[in-house]
């Protein structure tokens, strides 16, 4: 089921969501990381609260799958699960957040980056405000001028 899962992703048809959104309830590991892994790659957000939802409350290698296909479908509604996951337990879902909100340069996410940061080891924290800073510098870059 988890290649099952890798080859509908890769067929990058979002006529294939709905299988693969079913295969995130599978109760195998893998093939729930994979079936998440493979939403990241469609170029669809009807899952998105879906993974939403396997981010907060799977096992902690869906939940990496699952938010960082979150920050590569992005949209509203990912953008503001993503900055909520920048204060998770877990120092690798926080990661794939930032990483999320910085490819989508979420200019509405710089103060809950700088935020997070303040409450972080001194790597964490520094890595936090350098993609808060790359995200500045985006939105300058791109803004139209007057």
């Amino acid at each position: 089921r988890a290649r099952a899962a890798e080859a509908l992703g890769a067929l990058n048809d979002v006529e294939s969501e709905p299988q693969i959104v079913r295969l995130l309830g599978a109760s195998d590991l893998n093939t729930r990381c994979a079936a998440a892994k493979a939403l990241g790659e469609l170029p669809a957000r009807a899952s998105v609260n879906t993974l939403i939802e396997t981010a907060r409350t799977d096992e902690l290698p869906v939940r990496t799958w699952a938010t960082e296909a979150l920050g590569k479908i992005g949209g509203p509604e990912a953008l503001a699960a993503l900055r909520t996951f920048l204060t998770d337990d877990e120092r690798r879902i926080r990661e794939l957040a930032a990483t999320g909100l910085e490819r989508n340069s979420d200019i509405g996410s710089i103060d809950a980056i700088r935020a997070a940061a303040d409450d972080r080891s001194r790597s964490e924290a520094w890595s936090l405000r350098r993609i808060a800073r790359k995200i500045e510098r985006q939105s300058r870059d791109t803004t139209p001028c007057d």
